[in-house]
């Protein structure tokens, strides 16, 4: 069969794009008979022409603006993860839990819980993930698609929809407890899911695969920002005006940080909308948190802007004057549609002003650093309703000791120092930990525990789990 019918037959019969052929020879364009074309794909009764083919594909690409190597890759993930719930099925099929059970064993590569798990499909899955890891984690993805099966194209479909996807970062999140960056972005995607009136397999492969892969792969985060994120060259900490902003009561000034990467060149932003509540050049707090990346892909200059609480995501255009100092966005929709992000944002020049109003900016932001900026922008992130953190400036950790066997901690809690210590074993991240990783103390709102927070990395641990020397 010509490869081109063979990947088309499998995402068809994957019901991939839509739930209905003929709603999908409808969204193709194809007149009354398109669905025996489509028909004649999934049942593979024929050959088709490579030009018929090919049009097809094409077709495919500017519905739903996948190219060819992308459905050749998801096509992958599906077979392989067809194969393997059939053969798990037939092995493990016993109680409504078996998929849970095998999938968590996957995951985590321990297969002492699935005695009778296959060796080599272990060892398939396990060259996979170090050979095609996209493939791998779509693999997964799909097996979980199918154990739950989901089917996002019905009523009925759709209402099982967010249990569905919040029993698989549950679950992920049990067994990664400590990764809260993994948990928020989830909880992102799945806001985003539920909001995608043309939610499809296609979309839910991507995005679960993102979902597990941020849990499971330790590096994950860190070289994605290195691949996509630029850096504007403002330094770590900047601050940010709209041109012509004065201090006043109920002015904004936005505070942009790096998250940073193993890269100088590239990572992305936490972005924070700070409001004057009062003539008090410290009376700031907390209006909105962002993550900023700055996108610059084949001439392309874009902007992606999440934010935080919310879950929502917008995109812009933008130019940014080294010179000027001045940061220009271009949205889709004039104003900005769902953050209402200003159109120019002016990085002041705290070390060099120049100009009444901009010296006036500069001794503000000097006085915040000076009284310890850190402590000031914990201290405006805990005004925010949205967030559950909420960051304890009172302790400071002073020293991270990291060796073989245990990582231990010390904290300066005022009146004296504290030491604790976990073993190197207790959590993955660990493996890549430097002392140099900015660590905070911070206090869970929901639960009140008491925590040990790597910001950066996105993994917290809880103090209990600690033992105190």
């Amino acid at each position: 069969m010509n490869p081109k019918q063979e990947i088309l037959q499998i995402l068809f019969d994957a019901s991939v794009f839509t739930g209905n052929f003929s709603e999908l020879a409808r969204r193709l364009g194809y007149a009354n008979g398109g669905r025996t074309t489509i028909e004649r794909i999934r049942s593979g009764s024929s050959e088709l022409s490579d030009n018929k083919l090919s049009m097809l594909f094409e077709k495919l690409h500017d519905e739903y603006f996948v190219g060819y190597d992308d459905m050749e890759n998801i096509a992958s993930c599906v077979a392989y993860g067809k194969d393997l719930y059939h053969q798990l099925r037939e092995a493990y099929g016993i109680g409504k839990d078996w998929h849970d059970t095998a999938f968590c064993v996957i995951v985590t590569e321990d297969y002492s819980a699935l005695p009778k798990f296959d060796a080599k499909l272990a060892i398939g899955l396990k060259e996979m993930k170090l050979q095609a890891p996209d493939i791998y984690y779509g693999v997964l993805a799909y097996f979980y698609i199918l154990c739950k099966k989901i089917f996002p194209y019905t009523n009925k479909g759709k209402k099982e929809l967010k249990r569905q996807m919040d029993c698989l970062n549950e679950l992920l999140h049990n067994m990664y407890p400590g990764s809260s960056r993994a948990y928020e972005s989830a909880l992102e995607s799945i806001k985003i899911n539920l909001s995608d009136e043309h939610l499809t397999i296609l979309k839910l492969i991507y995005n679960f695969r993102v979902i597990i892969r941020g849990y499971t792969d330790n590096d994950y985060f860190e070289n994605f920002l290195r691949e996509m994120g630029h850096l504007l060259d403002v330094g770590d900490d900047s601050f940010w005006i709209a041109p012509g902003e004065t201090f006043s009561e109920g002015c904004e000034l936005w505070y942009m940080s790096i998250i940073p990467t193993k890269s100088h060149n590239h990572g992305a932003y936490l972005a924070m909308r700070l409001r004057a509540k009062s003539q008090s050049t410290e009376s700031f707090e907390l209006v909105e948190a962002y993550n900023f990346m700055f996108i610059i892909d084949n001439g392309c200059y874009v902007l992606q802007a999440y934010d935080l609480p919310a879950g929502e995501i917008e995109y812009a255009q933008f130019a940014y004057d080294s010179v000027k100092r001045l940061l220009e966005l271009n949205f889709d929709e004039s104003p900005s549609r769902n953050f209402n992000l200003p159109a120019e944002l002016r990085c002041i020049n705290h070390t060099s002003p120049k100009g009444k109003e901009e010296k006036i900016w500069a001794k503000i932001i000097e006085r915040m650093l000076k009284s310890q900026c850190r402590n000031f922008i914990l201290t405006a992130v805990n005004s925010s309703q949205n967030s559950n953190v909420e960051y304890l400036a009172d302790y400071e950790i002073i020293n991270v000791c990291i060796d073989r066997k245990s990582v231990t901690v010390t904290i300066d809690c005022g009146e004296k120092e504290m030491t604790y210590i976990i073993p190197t074993g207790s959590y993955p991240f660990f493996e890549r930990l430097t002392p140099n990783e900015f660590a905070s103390v911070v206090r869970l709102k929901d639960s009140g525990e008491i925590a040990i927070a790597w910001n950066n990395l996105g993994q917290y641990i809880a103090l209990n789990e600690f033992v105190e020397m």
